[in-house]
C-alpha cells in the first residue's frame, strides 16, 4: 500500500467544493431547477438523450450537508482505495461506480420533476472495490483479511439501512456504486 498522499482525492474534494459553490451562486444547491439546469439526474431530460447527466450530477451536491458527508466519505473511504490500488485505477474505480450508480438512478426514478444528484454511487464503488480487494486477497491478508471484508459488508449495510430510514437518500445508486465498484475492483 502506498504512502504517498490521495492526490487523485483531494482533486475530487475540490472538484466538487467548486461545484457545490458555483452551485450556490447561480441560485442554490437545494433549488431543483437549478440543479436540473447544471446537470443533476432528471429522468426526462436523461430519457430524451442527456446522458452527460450520468457524470455531471457525481458532481453536484444538495445542500451544505450532503457535501459534507460525501467529501468527509470520499476522504476516508477514497484516500485508503487510492493508496491500495494507486491513483489511475482508483479514478477508473471511482469513475465507473459513479457512472453506474447515476445509472442504477436514473433507471429508478420515477418519471416526475425529481432529481438526483451526489458522488455517493462513486464513494460506495470505494466501498465494493475494498470488498473486493479483500475477498480476493482473504486467504493472502489471513485474519485481517476477513476482518476487513466483514467491516466493508457490515459498514455498506449500516449505510444501506440508514438509506431506507432517512428520506431523500438515493440507495439506488449507492446500490448500483458499490456493485460496479466492487466489479470494477474486483478485475
Amino acid at each position: 500500500m502506498s504512502t504517498a498522499k490521495p492526490i487523485v482525492v483531494y482533486s475530487l474534494l475540490g472538484l466538487n467544493l467548486a461545484c457545490w459553490i458555483f452551485l450556490e451562486i447561480t441560485g442554490g444547491s437545494q433549488d431543483h431547477h437549478n440543479l436540473r439546469r447544471l446537470g443533476a439526474i432528471a429522468f426526462f431530460e436523461i430519457n430524451r438523450g442527456e446522458y452527460w447527466r450520468l457524470l455531471t450530477a457525481m458532481f453536484l451536491h444538495i445542500g451544505a450537508a450532503h457535501l459534507s458527508v460525501n467529501c468527509l466519505s470520499l476522504l476516508i473511504m477514497g484516500g485508503i482505495v487510492e493508496r491500495i490500488f494507486g491513483k489511475v485505477r482508483f479514478s477508473i474505480v471511482y469513475l465507473c461506480a459513479g457512472l453506474g450508480g447515476s445509472a442504477f438512478s436514473y433507471a429508478t426514478i420515477p418519471p416526475t420533476p425529481y432529481v438526483a444528484a451526489g458522488a455517493s454511487g462513486a464513494i460506495f464503488g470505494c466501498l465494493g472495490a475494498l470488498g473486493g480487494f479483500f475477498l480476493l486477497r482473504r486467504k493472502d491478508l489471513g485474519e485481517l483479511g476477513r476482518q476487513n471484508l466483514n467491516a466493508v459488508l457490515i459498514l455498506a449495510g449500516i449505510n444501506f439501512v440508514f438509506g431506507f430510514i432517512i428520506p431523500g437518500i438515493d440507495n439506488w445508486a449507492h446500490l448500483g456504486g458499490f456493485i460496479i465498484g466492487g466489479l470494477v475492483g474486483i478485475g
